[in-house]
């Protein structure tokens, strides 16, 4: 699988898992949400730049995410503790 195809595929899967629409990864990146579109289609190739700004985005995203489940699980364990 080529590197533009590896990433469609992995844009896809993690914009799955974090909930996020091509217009909340446009804004991340910087990137017109038409052009996400495209690119995730298979219609357009992103240059170099570009891929870069979507990996860090979709890693930023991961990260926020396990913030939130850190903290999630903090706050369980801290009722648990409490009750």
């Amino acid at each position: 699988m080529s590197g533009q195809n590896s990433l469609r595929a992995r844009c896809l899967r993690v914009r799955r898992v974090l909930r996020w629409t091509q217009y909340d990864l446009a804004k991340a990146t910087g990137i017109y949400r038409s052009k996400v579109s495209d690119f995730e289609r298979g219609h357009i190739d992103l240059t170099d730049e570009e891929r870069v700004r979507v990996e860090a985005a979709l890693a930023d995203g991961f990260g926020e995410k396990r913030r939130q489940l850190d903290h999630e699980e903090e706050k369980a364990f801290a009722s648990a503790e409490v009750g």
